[in-house]
């Protein structure tokens, strides 16, 4: 707020706001495709729905990563541009947009500089994907068979809790492979690190609780937005469904 006013806190939005469409369409699809064709496989069909939709999660967030990667890049860079700017009176600015990144880094380091931090991204999104998508589903049955109902003729108040549900345990349990992640990404490219350099790293500098630092916000984000998405692809899948047989 000091620095940059109200637009600061949306620094970096046009990177995720580009590119959420293609992502999360991507990370759904998978998602669904991958553990209906688990559970269509299975011999056993009453015993056969949480190890698959755990599996498809996992494998989502394996795919996921290769167009999560770029995405969160950039928004990084940009977003401790301001600081480095701030902090540093001899640091030159060295793009102002997206595309100004997008072109300082391909210029600079090559296309491949764009997956900086890669191998993190898929060491925190196997795990975190493999709670994220098979929480959401489970909790819905588990209201839809409490009240005797299908999961679609859920209220939509049951469907926000699911999917805040689903984002606590995404972003809670998994945060510090996000920490990770984030750092890794927020090196500059020649300084990169592995996986494991940049976690002794966070932790020479900041001790365990640099594995911690923004949790917090990060949980309540994670309620009314997770909510929202998943609420909302519901919706759109139910509709699209009827609409088709139609």
């Amino acid at each position: 707020m000091k620095w940059e006013g109200i637009s600061g806190f949306y620094s970096g939005i046009y990177s995720p706001l580009l590119g959420q469409m293609i992502f999360r369409a991507c990370s759904f699809s998978i998602f669904h495709f991958t553990s209906r064709s688990l559970i269509n496989n299975k011999n056993d069909k009453k015993s056969s729905m949480i190890v698959p939709y755990f599996i498809a999660g996992g494998m989502t967030g394996l795919a996921i990563s290769f167009i999560e990667t770029p995405i969160d890049l950039l928004k990084t860079k940009l977003q401790t541009q301001i600081f480095l700017t701030r902090l540093d009176p001899n640091y030159k600015a060295q793009y102002r947009n997206v595309y100004g990144c997008i072109n300082f880094i391909r210029n600079k380091y090559g296309s491949k500089a764009l997956w900086q931090g890669l191998s993190a991204t898929m060491i925190r999104n196997i795990p975190a994907n493999a709670l994220f998508f098979p929480v959401n589903e489970l909790v819905k049955r588990k209201f839809a068979s409490n009240q005797g109902i299908n999961v679609s003729e859920l209220h939509l108040s049951y469907k926000l809790m699911s999917g805040a549900c689903a984002g606590l345990c995404y972003w809670v349990l998994t945060y510090p492979l996000d920490a990770i992640k984030g750092q890794a990404q927020a090196f500059p490219y020649e300084a990169r690190k592995s996986f494991t350099d940049t976690a002794k790293y966070i932790y020479s500098v900041n001790g365990i609780n640099g594995f911690f630092r923004g949790i917090a916000p990060c949980a309540v984000r994670s309620i009314p937005a997770c909510a929202a998405m998943f609420a909302t692809v519901d919706i759109c899948r139910e509709s699209l469904i009827v609409l088709l047989e139609n």
